[in-house]
């Protein structure tokens, strides 16, 4: 059986995003690929979050909002929407960072289980 997904034509995968957000998207791959903005921003986040630095902000509009869909599976869904409106197929991925223990591991597994 022969797939019809082909990832050739990159235009079809950001259809959606407007100019401003290709530039974005552009200027945070170019900074994620150089190894030492990439070792300087890693380092520098580190130290503000145990700092306890009000950064959080600064990265769910950079890095997360490029990368995630939301929180939780109701944010997705209006992500999910927009790409389906342009044709663009999602999969949602759960994680859960840190937190160790059977309920945790419990509460991770239902969570998996509803994407």
């Amino acid at each position: 059986m022969k797939s019809n997904i082909s990832f050739a034509d990159t235009s079809i995968a950001f259809s959606y995003k407007s100019d401003e957000a290709l530039r974005k998207s552009h200027l945070l791959f170019s900074s994620i690929n150089n190894p030492t903005l990439s070792k300087l921003g890693a380092n520098i986040v580190k130290i503000a979050l145990k700092l306890k630095l009000p950064i959080k902000g600064i990265i769910r509009k950079t890095v997360f909002r490029h990368f995630c869909g939301g929180e939780t599976i109701d944010q997705c869904d209006t992500t999910i929407q927009k790409l389906a409106d342009y044709h663009i197929k999602t999969i949602l991925d759960y994680a859960a960072e840190g937190d160790a223990g059977e309920e945790n591991y419990e509460l991770a597994v239902l969570e998996i289980l509803r994407t």
